[in-house]
């Protein structure tokens, strides 16, 4: 029996805006390279999945699948690195006690820097014999950004953005792990100016990394704006209107969802 395929994009989809995480990761792989520890990663990120950086009511829509269309199974699609999305996923995983089909679609999976389903679908063909059969009734991709498959482009369901922000204090956070010469290195001190993160260093040569009432007012100004974009998300209710309107896979219902979620 051909399964239900339900692909999701991720950033802005089924979690909020992941800025502060995929920066931190990158500043920890770069410190962690220069620490004479090699076992100080900062990978998990289930207290940010549970204080608001996961969609509201996603594990209720899985469970809701699961339910209603058997068998069924997740895939995720996304234009993020392989190394990010598997260290994201590995996390919505362990806080949504789900699994998600492999391989995880990536950013080296685009065509032309596009999204496409095609990937999937040729792996499906392997497994299944109506590929034909899944795509017209039985699949259906989630993501935030009209139109974002250069395939199949009649099964997206199109997600308003979810844009919910946890703040890290990356700084201290790394400062934490590998103490004050790794992060007073140059290399770390321009990487930190890049991502536009607020950082700290008496010793600097740039006055702005060195002044530290600068520095907190940084902090305040990022943490407000957070709290701002946060108050507009608490309301956020997209996948629990989903499993009302999700009645069936047909391309008619798929174009109904989207015609709704463009009026709202």
């Amino acid at each position: 029996m051909n399964p239900y395929i339900f692909v999701f994009d991720i950033d802005n989809t089924i979690i909020g805006d992941v800025g502060y995480c995929t920066s931190e990761h990158y500043l920890n792989t770069i410190s962690r390279n220069k620490s004479k520890s090699k076992n100080k990663n900062i990978n998990d990120y289930s207290d940010d999945l549970q204080n608001g950086l996961l969609r509201p009511y996603f594990i209720d829509f899985i469970n809701f699948c699961k339910k209603n269309y058997k068998p069924c199974l997740f895939y995720i699609n996304t234009k993020s690195t392989t190394k990010w999305a598997n260290v994201i996923v590995k996390n919505i995983e362990n806080v949504c006690k789900i699994k998600f089909s492999k391989p995880i679609f990536t950013r080296e999976d685009t065509i032309l820097n596009e999204k496409s389903l095609k990937s999937l679908i040729d792996l499906l063909s392997i497994k299944y014999n109506s590929t034909n059969e899944i795509i017209s009734n039985r699949l259906i991709f989630i993501d935030d950004l009209p139109s974002n498959t250069n395939t199949y482009k009649e099964r997206q369901i199109k997600c308003p953005s979810y844009n919910y922000i946890i703040y890290r204090d990356i700084y201290n956070n790394l400062l934490n792990k590998y103490g004050i010469d790794i992060m007073n290195n140059d290399i770390i001190e321009k990487e930190f100016i890049r991502y536009d993160i607020p950082y700290f260093n008496e010793k600097s040569n740039n006055p702005i990394c060195k002044n530290k009432e600068y520095y907190e007012l940084n902090k305040i100004l990022q943490i407000k704006r957070t709290e701002i974009i946060n108050a507009e998300c608490k309301d956020d209710d997209f996948f629990k209107i989903l499993q009302e309107k999700l009645k069936d896979l047909s391309n008619k219902n798929i174009k109904k969802i989207n015609d709704f979620f463009n009026k709202k």
